[in-house]
């Protein structure tokens, strides 16, 4: 039997979300870490908000952290490397 988290799709409501299979990513923002998920029975994009221990414990258990943001380029900017 697979872990799954209970979750709330903003769908179907409460729904059992597999930790070892679809889209599970932990991103961090000034004001903590959410969690966003597919839903599995319709497909909806959804989002938790996790506290700091809920977030180490997903992050031990495999579940990828990424950053808020993206770093900005210049749009018609040259980059060069040093």
């Amino acid at each position: 039997m697979a872990t799954v988290l209970r979750l709330t799709c903003p769908q179907c409501g409460d729904v059992d979300v597999p930790i070892d299979g679809g889209r599970l990513v932990i991103s961090g923002t000034e004001s903590g870490s959410d969690l966003q998920f597919d839903c599995p029975r319709c497909g909806a994009a959804g989002v938790e908000r996790l506290d700091d221990r809920a977030a180490s414990l997903l992050m031990a258990a495999g579940i990828c952290m990424v950053a808020s943001s993206l770093p900005q380029h210049p749009v018609g900017g040259t980059q060069t490397s040093g």
